[in-house]
């Protein structure tokens, strides 16, 4: 296997290194019920390492693992979740947190755990229902390193850097979607009123009152899990995808499967919304298949609005 990364900074030549993971973090164990601000798993943005609330504003009178700036915070807990966090204020970790202080440049060692490897070696975990990170698994696992201090600051301010750039765009995405949720009041009319409280110039008649029924017919789809799917076949949407790929329009897909029996095929134009979910904001997500011939699997609600109805509408 090779001891070099594909794309590396200039000037750095020297094969990086394999080390075990625990030495090159230690992880701490020292406990607190100290007056500070606390981490919990509600508090992190899952994927993202930032915090979604100020968490020197909570009250806290528990135990957890006494952390300062710059350890980093892994949740061993549903590793999958992908929660973790490099701290910048002294605090406490409560809950089924990991907390390493690393032995490298912290920032390095804060990007080697959001990489592949390591999630697969973090998700060899314990039990089922709640599965767990093993430590035993996880500390023994060996991970290259490079060898120069300097080559590891590098790697690690670079990984900041885009972070913190994801963390801008995120803003702008939030705001951009407060911004979507006061058109929707305003665009539409309001309970008892007939017209909008703001449309578009040149449109001056009253909206008329019809039901949903009249305008849509309804069916599902039929059931497909992510075992059926294969590297090349015929594309599918899945319910899933719904969270986490697919945005306003779908006209394009990149799963796979080998056609059933009595597949449900779009058509085309065809409004898809996941048929469950943990909350009514999970289940109000919707998409256009802009796209005939595509399967549509199982756990999806399908609305095909009548002829005069756009879609997109």
């Amino acid at each position: 296997m090779d001891n070099t990364p594909v794309i590396r900074f200039k000037g750095f030549t020297d094969a990086w290194e394999q080390r075990k993971f625990d030495s090159l973090v230690k992880r701490v164990a020292k406990t607190s019920e100290e007056n500070l601000p606390s981490v919990e798993y509600d508090d992190v943005i899952s994927g993202y390492g930032k915090l979604n609330k100020n968490v020197a504003l909570k009250e806290n009178n528990r135990k957890g693992i006494l952390f300062q700036e710059d350890d980093i915070l892994f949740g061993k807990l549903r590793p999958y979740l992908k929660n973790w966090l490099i701290a910048n204020f002294k605090g406490i970790a409560i809950g089924d947190w990991w907390v390493f202080r690393s032995n490298i440049n912290s920032q390095f060692t804060y990007t080697l755990i959001q990489t592949k490897q390591y999630e697969i070696i973090s998700n060899l975990s314990t039990g089922t229902k709640m599965p767990r990170s093993d430590w035993k698994i996880v500390a023994n696992s060996e991970f290259r390193v490079p060898i120069s201090n300097v080559e590891q600051a590098k790697v690690g301010t670079l990984f900041k850097k885009l972070d913190n750039l994801i963390t801008l765009h995120q803003r702008k995405l939030d705001l951009l979607k407060e911004q979507k949720k006061g058109y929707l009041q305003k665009m539409f009319p309001k309970n008892g009123a007939k017209v909008p409280e703001l449309r578009f110039k040149g449109f001056t008649d009253e909206w008329e009152e019809r039901k949903l029924g009249e305008l849509a017919s309804f069916s599902k789809g039929n059931g497909y899990t992510k075992n059926d799917l294969v590297e090349f076949g015929d594309p599918i949407i899945l319910y899933g995808r719904l969270y986490t790929k697919y945005e306003t329009v779908i006209k394009k897909v990149d799963t796979f499967v080998n056609k059933k029996d009595k597949s449900i095929i779009s058509e085309g134009s065809k409004v898809i919304v996941p048929a469950s979910g943990e909350s009514s904001e999970d289940i109000s997500r919707a998409s256009v298949v802009g796209k005939s011939g595509l399967i549509l699997g199982g756990d999806l609600n399908i609305i095909k609005p009548v002829n005069y109805i756009d879609s997109i509408f």
